[in-house]
């Protein structure tokens, strides 16, 4: 009866561990996409391809909801204001 006990306390664990990978995995998956979607509305609503403006896109959309901001219901010309705006209140022109 213990053996029983632990092997399925053992398999319990296992898929425990399987199931918090997996669910890491998709949350990364997820944060990725969204920072490649905010990287094409950005170009495609005029900010210019340089370093500067890609590094101030990297501290932008570091957070889940500067992201979903971003890509929430602006158009092209607030994207492009906004993005600006940001630039110049954090020191980043």
């Amino acid at each position: 009866m213990v053996k029983i006990v632990k092997d399925i306390a053992s398999t319990f664990k296992e898929s425990v561990v399987a199931n918090t990978k997996q669910m890491e995995k998709r949350a990364n998956q997820k944060a990725e996409f969204s920072v490649k979607r905010c990287q094409e509305l950005a170009f495609e609503c005029g900010i210019e391809r340089t370093v500067d403006n890609v590094y101030a896109m990297s501290k932008l959309f570091a957070t889940e909801f500067q992201r979903e901001f971003f890509c929430g219901q602006l158009t092209p010309e607030l994207r492009l204001g906004f993005f600006n705006k940001w630039c110049r209140d954090n020191n980043l022109e």
